[in-house]
């Protein structure tokens, strides 16, 4: 169990976040290059945690911010027909 000080999601926890979920990846699929869509906030976008995913093939996209009511529109069934 580890704690920020002061308690939120910071660039550290991002950090340790990315090396986990790349250790993850790797050995549930480990020859596949993945994708990953973050919000573009500036504690997603922390060098080091993105330079981890990327080592583990996984290739990070990161959304603007405030951009939900115009991105939301594509979950709908006319977007993408199943």
């Amino acid at each position: 169990m580890w704690r920020p000080s002061p308690p939120g999601f910071t660039k550290v926890v991002f950090d340790v976040w990315a090396g986990q979920f790349a250790k993850f990846l790797r050995s549930y699929v480990p020859e596949e290059a993945n994708i990953l869509f973050l919000e573009g906030s500036k504690v997603h976008l922390s060098p080091t945690g993105l330079l981890t995913l990327l080592r583990a093939d996984v290739h990070a996209v990161a959304k603007p911010c405030q951009m939900a009511h115009i991105l939301q529109a594509l979950n709908t069934l006319s977007a993408f027909q199943r």
